[in-house]
């Protein structure tokens, strides 16, 4: 019974922050991408802040916030923006000139450009960082659980390690892994569904 709720726990901690900080990530690559004033003032900003260790916000979060729910998902959306948000602007960045100048003759909209042009042709540089955040926001599930959760994979091996039960810590450790191996598979035949033309 706790082995099922641990996982649905963490399955759903992670799927929440995941989504809100892939969806801001997104977001902020279409702002710092749009213009070089956005890039210079706010894509400086986030690259200063993606210079922070992710696990040290994790003391001035859980004060800010509380020890909640709350609080564990914005550490982990927090580290799944970047990836994300780097990828993204990447793509969206890097349009190729001549693709540009057949869309400006179709789509006149900056908005329109933006839609069907430079989104589309960003979506593989999207789909990567997407990949790459599901593994850094299973380790800031990790750090968020093992902070005043009452529940979760990595609670449960904080309290098999106060008690010394070092068989059920690498079972804790193996779930862990496991997780993460089946997330990525899943999302790797989620985009190979969606997106055949899609190389990830």
């Amino acid at each position: 019974i706790y082995f099922l709720a641990d996982v649905d726990i963490s399955l759903l901690r992670a799927g929440i922050g995941l989504a809100l900080g892939a969806s801001c990530g997104v977001l902020a690559a279409v702002l710092t991408s749009c213009h070089r004033i956005a890039n210079a003032t706010i894509g400086t900003l986030l690259r200063f802040l993606r210079s922070v260790p992710a696990l040290a916000l994790v003391p001035f979060v859980m004060l800010a916030l509380g020890i909640s729910e709350r609080s564990r998902y914005v550490l982990i959306a927090w580290a799944a923006f970047f990836p994300v948000w780097i990828n993204a602007h990447a793509g969206l960045s890097n349009v190729d000139r001549n693709i540009l100048r057949l869309g400006a003759e179709v789509y006149w909209r900056p908005l329109d450009m933006y839609l069907h042009v430079r989104i589309p042709y960003a979506l593989p540089f999207i789909v990567t960082g997407i990949r790459v955040s599901i593994g850094t926001s299973l380790i800031l599930l990790v750090a968020a659980e093992m902070m005043g959760a009452s529940s979760g994979i990595a609670y449960r091996l904080v309290i098999y390690q106060q008690v010394f039960r070092l068989d059920l810590v690498c079972v804790q450790i193996v779930l862990l892994g496991l997780l993460g191996f089946l997330l990525d598979k899943a999302y790797v035949h989620f985009v190979r569904l969606c997106c055949p033309w899609i190389t990830i």
